[in-house]
């Protein structure tokens, strides 16, 4: 769902481009956020550098998704690093109503935030 062009557009319901390699590129939400994959394995493991456009340019937080099956259901464990003080409540929110929210409206994939 996070690395996959198509079902990236699907959920936040805006343009986005990926390449889904190590050190490929994402634009997302018609290039408000920019960046790249820095580590990947699939249904493991997502690590990457991204901007916000509003942040100072060059300005990158390091976000990193860890999926983890326990109990016939996935458990998505995700954190950020170097986001903007200023910017950490805002990005939350971002990333609960773009990603979170967003995917279990289109995709009907349920949610419990912790």
């Amino acid at each position: 769902m996070f690395i996959t062009s198509e079902l990236v557009q699907a959920f936040p319901h805006a343009p986005a481009t990926l390449e889904a390699d190590k050190g490929g590129t994402l634009r997302m939400v018609d290039g408000n956020v920019t960046g790249e994959f820095t580590d990947l394995v699939p249904k493991k493991h997502i690590a990457m550098k991204r901007q916000f456009k509003p942040w100072l340019e060059g300005h990158f937080a390091t976000i990193t998704l860890t999926f983890v099956g326990k109990n016939g259901e996935t458990e998505l464990c995700m954190k950020g690093q170097s986001i903007p003080a200023p910017e950490e409540e805002r990005t939350w929110r971002g990333w609960q109503r773009y990603y979170f929210e967003g995917i279990k409206q289109t995709f009907g994939c349920g949610t419990h935030l912790f």
